[in-house]
Order: C-alpha cells, then structure tokens, then sequence
C-alpha cells in the first residue's frame, strides 16, 4: 500500500520537476549497444519522492497521522489464492480439514485497514488505492468516522484491522434524496466512499456502511502480522468486543465447526459467493504474494446446478464469434466464441421472441481457446474475412463461471470446459429465474 499510482511516468516526472524532487532511480535496464548495465527512474522511484515530499509537509502542518507510517510499511494486505492453482490432495484437505482450515463467507466489499491511534485521537481506514494528489493510500476515515465520540475510544489500546467495507443494509443501489445511483452494492459503496464529504454524510444518516473485520495486524504497539491467524482471532475478538457498540463493524461468519463443504453450501444457498478458507497455522503476509495459506473458493454456475438439483453441466451452444485483437498472437484467428441458450419461464415453457420464434439468449463469451482449437475452428470467406468454420455455429459445451450479471444475464468469466458431442442445441435449456438467481 505504499506505491503506486495511475498517472503516467510523463505526469509523474513533471511533477517532481516542479517541486524540485530529484527520485532515486532504482530499475535495472541494459544498453543495447554496449551491454552495460544503468539504472532508470521507475514510476514507483517518482511517486516515493512524492509521497515524501507530501509526508513532510503535513508534518510541518501537524496533520500527519502515525496511522498512515504503519499503513505505508505494508506493500499489500494479505491475498487469496485461487483454489484451482493447488494440488488435488490439498484440495481434499481444505474441504474437510477443519481443524487446519478455517472458512469464513468471502466479502464483496471494498478492502479497508482500519486503525486507531491515541496520538492520532481519530479513526482511519486506508484504501489499497492511492490518491492521484498527494501519492498516499487514501483515508477514508473522516468520511466514515469523524462523527463518532473519540472520547469512547480514549481508553481501548492502538490496533490495526483488516476488513471489508459494505453497505449495511446490502440490497440499497440508490438514494434520489442525495443523487448517489449505482448499479451494485459493491459499486454504490466506491459512489459513498469518492463523493465528497457532505455528500457522502448525508448518504450515511440513513444507509450506513459497516466494516466486516477478518483479520488485525497490530494490537497496543505490537505487530502481530508474525503471529498464526488462531493466536490473531483472539485479538481481534478483544478489539471487536470493545468497540463494536461505538462503531458499525461485524466479525465475518465463519463455519463455526462445519465442513468447508457443508459452510460453502450453506453460503452459496442464500445468494453468497463463496468462501476464503484460511490456513490457522498462516502468518499474515504484507507483501502482496499469493503463497496459498489464503484459499479463495468462490460459487460457480455449475455448483448452483449441482446444489439445486438442475443437472451437472451448465450447457449451452455456439451462436457467433469476435476475431481476435489485432498486435496479439490471436490475430487472424477466432479470438473467442459467443454461446447462447434456450430460457424456459415458470412453467418450464420456452419463452418466445415478438415474432412467436424461440428466444435464443445470449448466455456466455468464453475467450482463453487453446491455439489447436483456434486454428481448427477459423476459416475465410472469399474477401479473406475471419469467419467461423459453419459446422462449429449449434455445437453444444460445457460452460462454467462465476455468476450471472446483472445487466444481461449473462455469465462472468466463462470457460469451456469440454464440447458435448452427445447433445443437441434444442436441448440447451434453463429456467430463467434460475438465472436470475445466480446474480451477484
């Protein structure tokens, strides 16, 4: 959380020109001419003299936070690994060992660091992104807490929590009142946090956010981020005991002596989407590596189908493509395919188009095609277009992903997984509220 920037080198390096700032260059190049080694000015050298520069002005303005010294010594907080990316016998023990593993719901909200500092005599909470002014992680704090009691606070000891900020009522997406629209939770929690400051209080007077705690990273001047995540809990649940009734903050659910398995399901079967299952023996990492003691599990259409009784496959059929980008390897070639399927309404009917013909809806488009399969399904017409080879348009796959947007119905991160040769298009069909159930 200490680098980083989305302004562009050019912007960057002008910027320290007129302060004045001359950045330590830190990047290895190689000359390709004489094949000497030199050092180059990295975005990350030019926002660090930034960021210095900025922290010494506030110090002089006394605004600095002690806060924000803790917060800048943690390049990321801790990140889940996928648990595809781990060996099956793993795989089988994160799913049933719950003495090792602990499950907990993974939280769609927006990653905060929560800290109290006496010195400070406020409550901070640091976003991962970076303000494009003064190069620091962004305090969201005021926005959240400035009409809190801090007298409440005086006598509970400095911490640092890791957490998930959500709206606390999660199904609000609008507010005509204060002009703040947005089409997701998720997405209305960024609108409360970028608005400004009135605007964002106003919001909260009725639709607050609250903090979903799952970790801490320091405790009365001691740095726990070396200790296993059993020894953390217990920290966390004496900070969360102290301050729950002064601010809106909830310890994330966990299975509470439940199989992963048997939590997943419990999760998913309410709308949830997923889980992180977390190794109890891991140490909290601040590097921003994905080494695996973090586990992300998160709901798939075919496990939706599996626990509702709907089949075992997600499977629909080839109704178009998009050539692939030009500059890349899949120029001139099929860059991905575009599936649909048949809808069935309530009575298990498919529903029709304006014109009485069966509505094909456009379900899925699945890129990361195997080169073999890219080169096989391309062919040209006589201009010398990219065109599908004929037979491939009503092939029926086996389709998964993670949910089903919103907007379209349509599947999030697709992938095909195999093609179904026993299987015709007509018999790709689902209900449509299924659908509608799978939306995040």
């Amino acid at each position: 959380m200490a680098k980083g920037s989305i302004r562009k080198l050019s912007e960057l390096k002008t910027e320290c020109d007129l302060l004045g700032l001359n950045p330590i260059p830190t990047k290895n190049r190689i000359n390709k001419e004489t094949g000497e080694r030199y050092l180059d000015y990295s975005k990350d050298d030019y926002v660090q003299a930034l960021q210095s520069y900025f922290i010494e002005q506030y110090k002089k303005q006394g605004i600095y936070h002690k806060s924000l010294e803790w917060v800048l010594n943690i390049d990321s907080p801790m990140l889940a690994l996928q648990i595809k990316n781990k060996s099956a016998d793993i795989q089988e023990e994160i799913w049933n060992n719950k003495d090792k593993w602990l499950a907990e719901e993974k939280i769609d909200g927006s990653r905060q660091v929560l800290c109290w500092f006496k010195e400070d005599k406020c409550l901070d909470a640091y976003s991962r992104n970076t303000s494009v002014s003064d190069y620091l992680p962004i305090n969201y704090g005021p926005k959240l807490y400035d009409s809190v009691n801090m007298n409440s606070f005086i006598d509970i000891p400095d911490f640092v929590i890791d957490g998930e900020l959500v709206l606390k009522n999660n199904t609000i997406v609008k507010d005509n009142s204060v002009e703040i629209i947005a089409d997701t939770p998720l997405n209305m929690v960024a609108a409360i946090l970028s608005a400004d400051y009135e605007l964002s209080k106003k919001f909260q007077v009725l639709n607050p956010v609250k903090l979903i705690a799952f970790d801490i990273l320091m405790y009365d001047d001691k740095d726990l981020t070396g200790l296993p995540l059993r020894e953390r809990k217990k920290y966390l649940q004496l900070v969360f005991d102290r301050i729950k009734s002064f601010i809106n903050i909830e310890l994330v659910s966990n299975s509470n002596g439940l199989s992963t398995r048997d939590f997943y399901n419990q999760i998913v079967s309410v709308g949830g989407e997923g889980l992180v299952v977390k190794d109890l023996d891991s140490l909290y990492d601040t590097k921003g590596k994905r080494a695996g003691e973090w586990i992300k599990i998160k709901r798939s259409v075919t496990g939706s189908l599996l626990e509702q009784n709907y089949g075992d496959t997600f499977d629909c059929f080839v109704i178009g493509f998009n050539e692939g980008q030009i500059g890349t390897k899949n120029e001139g070639l099929i860059g991905s395919l575009n599936f649909g399927i048949y809808l069935l309404d309530e009575n298990n009917n498919i529903i029709l188009d304006s014109n009485g013909v069966p509505y094909i809806h456009w379900v899925a488009t699945v890129g990361g095609l195997t080169d073999e399969l890219r080169q096989a399904i391309t062919t040209r017409d006589f201009n010398g277009n990219v065109q599908l080879r004929p037979d491939v348009y009503g092939a029926v796959g086996v389709i998964d992903g993670q949910d089903i947007t919103d907007k379209n119905l349509r599947l999030s991160h697709a992938r095909l997984l195999q093609w179904r040769n026993d299987k015709s298009a007509q018999q790709c069909a689902i209900r449509k509220d299924f659908l509608e159930r799978l939306i995040l």
